[in-house]
C-alpha cells in the first residue's frame, strides 16, 4: 500500500526532474511558437465569402430540386441527401466553373475577365515562368478559343473544383449542403475579399440561371410552341373579321348571290378560328401555369459583404494555446522519461 510519504517523494523527485530539464522544455517551447507565429505570417491571406439559399420544391407539381435532376438525366429516387449530393456535384462542374471563369467582373476598378482575377490574385504567372506556352498567359477575344487558352483552363478548373474524390475537395470554390435546414452553402476563398465575393455570386447566378432553363426546357417549349399558334390563329381570325366587315359595308344593303357566298365563306371562317382560338388560348393558358408552377425557385438567404475577416491572419490566442499545448506535451515526456528511469529500467538490470 503506497503511504502518503511516498506520494510526496514521489511528487517531489518528478517534480525536480521537471525543473532539472527546464531548459530544454523552455526551449522546445519557444521554438514551437515561434515556428506556428511564422507559418501564421508567412501564409498568403485567404478571405472566404459564403453565399447561403434554397431551392423551392413542389411536391404536387413535381418540380423544384426532383424534377431538376431528372432533366440532368440523374433521376429523382434515392432521397433526399443523394440528391443534394448530386447538386453539389453539378454545381463544382467545368460547365459551371467556365461559365464562371469567362464572365466579366469589376475589382478595385480593373473590369476583366473572371479567370484573369484569378490568375493574378493567385500569382500563377510565377508558377507557370518554366512553362513557355502559358508563361504570362491571359484570356483575351483573340486567343480564348486556342490550345494555349484550353490549357489554362484546365488549370483554373482544377483550382476551383479542388480534388471532388475527397470529403473536402479543398479548392477555391465548395458546395455544401445541410440536409434538416435545406440549406445549400457556396464558399469562396481567395487572397481577395473582393475576388471571393464574386466568385460566390457568380456560381450562384450561373447555377441558378442552368437549374431554371433546364428544369423547364420542355414546359418553356411547350408554352411557345402554343403561343405561336395562338398568335397565327388569332391573324387569321383578324383577317377574316376585317374581310366580313369590309364586304357588308361596300354592299350598302345591296347584297347579290356571289357576295351572300362571299360573306357566308367568311362567316364560317370566323366562326372555325374563332373556335379554334380559343380552345388553342385555353392551352397556351394551361401551359403557361405549368411552366409558372414547374419553375424552381432560388431563394438567397445570406450574401457576402466586404468587409471579410482574413482567415490567415496572426492570431495571439492561437500562440498562446501552441505555447500551453507544447510546454504540457514536453512536461508529460519529462515525467513519462523520469518514471521509466525510477520504475522501469532497474527490473530491466
Amino acid at each position: 500500500m503506497i503511504t502518503s510519504k511516498e506520494v510526496f517523494q514521489d511528487i517531489k523527485h518528478y517534480s525536480i526532474e521537471i525543473w532539472k530539464k527546464k531548459y530544454i522544455i523552455l526551449v522546445v517551447t519557444v521554438l514551437a511558437a515561434a515556428y506556428y507565429t511564422y507559418s501564421s505570417m508567412s501564409q498568403p491571406k485567404k478571405y472566404v465569402a459564403e453565399k447561403t439559399f434554397m431551392v423551392s420544391e413542389d411536391s404536387e407539381g413535381g418540380s423544384g430540386i426532383s424534377s431538376i435532376l431528372g432533366q440532368f438525366g440523374f433521376g429523382a429516387a434515392g432521397g433526399s441527401e443523394n440528391n443534394y449530393q448530386k447538386i453539389t456535384e453539378i454545381g463544382r462542374s467545368n460547365l459551371i466553373i467556365d461559365r464562371v471563369l469567362m464572365d466579366s467582373a469589376e475589382l478595385d476598378g480593373n473590369k476583366d475577365l473572371i479567370a484573369n482575377h484569378v490568375i493574378k490574385q493567385l500569382n500563377l504567372h510565377k508558377s507557370w515562368e518554366e512553362i513557355d506556352s502559358i508563361n504570362g498567359f491571359l484570356f483575351t477575344d483573340s486567343n480564348v478559343n486556342t490550345n494555349n487558352a484550353s490549357t489554362v483552363k484546365k488549370i483554373l478548373q482544377s483550382l476551383v473544383r479542388g480534388n471532388t474524390e475527397l470529403p473536402s475537395p479543398g479548392g477555391i470554390i465548395d458546395i455544401t449542403y445541410d440536409l434538416e435546414s435545406t440549406i445549400l452553402r457556396i464558399s469562396a476563398s481567395t487572397p481577395s475579399a473582393s475576388l471571393s465575393i464574386k466568385l460566390a455570386e457568380k456560381v450562384y447566378d450561373k447555377l441558378a440561371d442552368f437549374y431554371i432553363n433546364k428544369a423547364i426546357q420542355s414546359q418553356r417549349a411547350t408554352y411557345i410552341q402554343l403561343k405561336n399558334k395562338a398568335d397565327s390563329v388569332a391573324v387569321l381570325l383578324s383577317g377574316n373579321e376585317k374581310s366580313y366587315a369590309k364586304s357588308s359595308d361596300f354592299n350598302q344593303g345591296l347584297i347579290l348571290n356571289s357576295d351572300r357566298l362571299s360573306q357566308a365563306r367568311s362567316m364560317r371562317n370566323i366562326e372555325v378560328y374563332a373556335s379554334m382560338y380559343g380552345e388553342v388560348l385555353k392551352n397556351k393558358e394551361t401551359a403557361e401555369f405549368m411552366l409558372n408552377s414547374q419553375t424552381p425557385y432560388f431563394q438567397a438567404i445570406d450574401s457576402p459583404y466586404l468587409p471579410l475577416y482574413n482567415q490567415n491572419k496572426f492570431s495571439l490566442i492561437g500562440t498562446i494555446l501552441v505555447v500551453l499545448g507544447v510546454a504540457i506535451v514536453a512536461v508529460l515526456f519529462v515525467l513519462v522519461y523520469a518514471y521509466y528511469h525510477k520504475e522501469m529500467k532497474p527490473h530491466f538490470l
